[in-house]
């Protein structure tokens, strides 16, 4: 394999993996802010919305992205690709980008 098609396969990989749990966790979510009641009513002018909408979507893009990297960190999706000196991101760096997703995500 050469190291284009590394690449090729670890862009894939990086796009599928959160698309995948996102368009998975949607549904999911959707039914969580229906039970705990998080839904944008539209009730005056400033809403864009016609009918009511659940306000947990960020929670599957978080879940996803989150996974992603975690995965793309992991030593068997390392060890898939024999990325071990090749494209490896340094522990600190990912702990970093989850700590710092976290945060946004729990701030809104």
């Amino acid at each position: 394999m050469t190291e284009i098609e590394i690449l090729r396969l670890i862009t894939v990989g990086c796009i599928a993996i959160p698309l995948v749990v996102t368009l998975a966790l949607t549904p999911v979510s959707m039914r969580v802010a229906g039970r705990i009641g998080a839904i944008d009513i539209p009730k005056d002018e400033r809403r864009m919305h016609n009918r009511p909408v659940p306000c947990f979507g960020g929670m599957a893009i978080f879940a996803g992205v989150i996974l992603a990297l975690a995965l793309i960190q992991s030593d068997f999706f390392q060890g898939i690709f024999l990325l071990k000196n090749y494209a490896r991101i340094g522990e600190g760096d990912i702990v970093g980008l989850i700590l710092g997703g976290t945060v946004v995500f729990v701030a809104g």
